[in-house]
């Protein structure tokens, strides 16, 4: 997942923030948003947060989600 997450902030730099957060490292953070299972995807825009997925997934996939909340 590392290389897609990379790709996709390449290629919206400008448009949107991409923030890699260990859980393990900042639980609070975990807790915060109820993340239960990683790897966690979260879109917050205006400090809310507008989606949240668990698990796996494509880039066609991922920019389908984002492209919904820019």
């Amino acid at each position: 997942m590392t290389s897609i997450v990379e790709e996709i902030a390449e290629a919206y730099r400008g448009r949107l923030k991409v923030v890699k957060v260990n859980v393990e490292q900042a639980a609070s953070v975990a807790m915060r948003f109820g993340i239960r299972g990683i790897p966690a995807f979260l879109i917050v825009k205006g400090g809310q947060v507008r989606a949240q997925w668990t698990g796996k997934q494509s880039r066609k996939s991922m920019e389908e989600r984002i492209l919904r909340e820019l």
